[in-house]
């Protein structure tokens, strides 16, 4: 029962997430006044590691609470190759639906870069703290 909500919250939590950056990504942007150079991609950076995250540990407790044997790599692989793609398609739409952004090979990389660092913390996390597989 506490796995099944765990599963649950975790689960709506990345979605919720993937909601709030879609919409994030595709309405007019706020100007922000910094003196941090590259901020946005920076921006770009954190959103997708935070978004990796999410979704590997969603599939690593869902994968884990069905006790599924699901070759972890490839699964977890699949994910981050997904979440790439997503980046992709959202920096395509900026340029395709709407007026006030435009797409930028540059943000593609960030969210790339995004991704793959939190694939690899994750994967370095589960695979360092086997424990964590009991507690989920």
């Amino acid at each position: 029962m506490a796995s099944s909500l765990v599963d649950k919250a975790l689960g709506f939590i990345a979605v919720s997430y993937s909601i709030a950056l879609t919409i994030g990504s595709l309405v007019k942007p706020i100007a922000v006044k910094t003196t941090i150079s590259n901020i946005d991609k920076l921006l770009h950076l954190g959103a997708y590691f935070g978004l990796a995250i999410l979704w590997l540990l969603y599939i690593h407790v869902l994968k884990m609470s069905l006790h599924r044997n699901w070759a972890s790599s490839k699964i977890y692989f699949g994910t981050a190759s997904l979440l790439i793609i997503y980046g992709i398609v959202i920096e395509v739409l900026q340029g395709s639906t709407t007026t006030y952004r435009t797409p930028d090979v540059w943000d593609v990389l960030a969210n790339t870069i995004g991704v793959i660092l939190g694939s690899l913390l994750f994967m370095l996390l589960f695979k360092k703290f086997n424990g964590l597989k009991s507690y989920f």
